[in-house]
C-alpha cells in the first residue's frame, strides 16, 4: 500500500505522536503525585458537586454512595496518577500498545466526561455551588480554565487516534526487558506517590510555599483598567479617567486590561474573640500548629500536639473550627479551604517571620527533626 518513503513517514509520524503523548501524560501524572493531597481535594470536590446534583435531579440517589466515593479520593488521587505515568512511559517504548491504547481512550474520555462538566457548568445557576472551576490537571503547577482543560483532553484524543492504525505487534517493544521496564516505573511512581501523601510536597508549586511573602501576595493584584467612551459635540472622546469637565455625555465603559487578583485574596486570621488579626500576626514571628479538622486528629496526633505544648507554650495554633489545645489568647480560626492549601498535612508546623514562610512539614517530621 505504502512504498518505502511512505512506510518511514509513518514510523516517524508514529513515533512523535507517541513520544508527545507519552511525555504529557508523564508530565501530569508526575505533578499530581507530587501533590496527592491536592488531587484527593479536587476529586471530593467533583464527588460533593455530584452529590448536590444527583439531590436535585435524581432525589437524594447519590446520597448513599457519597461517603463510599470520599473514602475513594485518597486511593484515586495516587492511582490515576500512577496510571498516568506508566501509560506515558508505555508510549514512549511503545509496549503493548493494544492494551495501552484502550486503557488510554477510557482514561480520556473519564477525564473527558469532568472537564466537560466542568467547562458546561454555570456557577452562577441555583447550583452554583455544584461547579468546579478548577480540573486540576495539573495540579498547582498550571491552572487551566475549564475550557481549556476540556480543550487539552480533546487534543490528547486526537494524537492518539491516528496510532489504531499503525502496527502494533511489534516484538521488539513487547519483549520482557520492556515489560520489567514497565513494572518498575509503576513501583517507582507509587512510591513516590505515597512519599508526598505522608509529608509536605517535595516541590510547593502554592502561595504558601516557603520563602513567599505572604503580605505581599496578599496585595499584589492589579485592578481592572477601564476607558470611558463620552460623547460631546457630537463627537466621541476616550479618556483613562472619568471626566470632570462639563457637557461631556457618558456613552460606555470598554476594558482596555482585565482585573489581576491577588495571588492571595482570602486569608482571613480571626482570633478566639472573632476580630480580624491578620495584619498584625503576619507582621511577626510565630511559629502555628495547623489543624485541617480536630475531629480527624487520632490519638497519636492529640499526643504529639499536647507534648509540643509542654516545650512551648507560646506556639499559636491555627484550625477551622473550635478546639481546646494551648492558650485561649493563642488560638486562631481561618477557612477550611485556606487550612488545606497552605498545609497538605494534618497537624502541620507552619513558621512565619513578618509575613515569610520559613517553614512547613508534618508535626510527625518536625517532632522528629527538633528531637526534643
Amino acid at each position: 500500500m505504502f512504498n518505502k518513503n511512505g512506510v518511514l513517514i509513518l514510523k516517524i509520524l508514529s513515533w512523535v505522536l507517541r513520544t508527545i503523548l507519552g511525555l504529557l501524560f508523564m508530565f501530569s501524572g508526575i505533578i499530581k503525585l507530587i501533590d496527592p493531597k491536592g488531587t484527593a481535594y479536587k476529586l471530593q470536590e467533583y464527588f460533593t458537586a455530584f452529590e448536590i446534583l444527583g439531590n436535585h435531579y435524581l432525589g437524594g440517589f447519590l446520597t448513599s454512595f457519597s461517603p463510599y466515593l470520599h473514602s475513594l479520593s485518597t486511593p484515586l488521587s495516587i492511582g490515576l496518577p500512577v496510571l498516568e505515568v506508566v501509560l506515558g512511559f508505555c508510549f514512549l517504548i511503545w509496549y503493548k500498545p493494544k492494551i495501552t491504547l484502550f486503557i488510554t481512550f477510557v482514561l480520556l474520555l473519564f477525564f473527558g466526561f469532568l472537564t466537560g462538566y466542568s467547562a458546561a457548568c454555570n456557577p452562577y445557576n441555583t447550583l452554583g455551588i455544584s461547579c468546579v472551576t478548577d480540573c486540576g490537571c495539573f495540579g498547582d503547577f498550571l491552572k487551566l480554565k475549564p475550557i481549556h482543560s476540556f480543550y487539552k483532553d480533546i487534543v490528547f484524543l486526537l494524537l492518539a487516534i491516528p496510532l489504531l492504525f499503525v502496527d502494533q505487534n511489534n516484538k521488539v517493544s513487547n519483549n520482557k526487558r520492556n515489560g520489567v521496564a514497565v513494572i518498575i516505573v509503576f513501583i517507582l511512581s507509587i512510591s513516590f506517590g505515597c512519599l508526598n501523601h505522608w509529608k509536605e510536597p517535595m516541590i510547593d508549586f502554592r502561595p504558601y510555599k516557603i520563602g513567599n511573602n505572604i503580605l505581599e501576595k496578599m496585595n499584589d493584584g492589579i485592578p481592572a483598567k477601564v476607558a470611558y467612551i463620552m460623547q460631546k459635540e457630537g463627537k466621541e472622546y476616550t479618556f483613562d479617567t472619568y471626566p470632570k469637565s462639563k457637557g461631556y455625555r457618558f456613552i460606555k465603559t470598554v476594558e482596555v486590561l482585565p482585573e489581576k487578583p491577588a495571588t492571595i485574596h482570602d486569608f482571613y486570621l480571626f482570633d478566639a474573640q472573632g476580630n480580624d488579626v491578620t495584619n498584625s500576626i503576619l507582621r511577626m514571628k510565630n511559629t502555628f500548629v495547623v489543624l485541617k479538622n480536630t475531629n480527624e486528629l487520632s490519638e497519636d496526633d492529640i499526643k504529639n500536639i499536647n507534648y509540643l505544648f509542654t516545650k512551648d507554650e507560646n506556639i499559636k495554633i491555627i484550625s477551622n473550627a473550635p478546639h481546646t489545645f494551648g492558650k485561649v489568647e493563642n488560638r486562631f480560626m481561618l477557612d477550611e479551604t485556606v487550612i488545606k492549601t497552605i498545609m497538605r498535612t494534618s497537624p502541620g508546623i507552619w513558621e512565619i517571620n513578618k509575613g515569610v514562610v520559613v517553614y512547613k512539614e508534618s508535626l510527625k517530621v518536625y517532632l522528629a527533626n527538633k528531637n526534643f
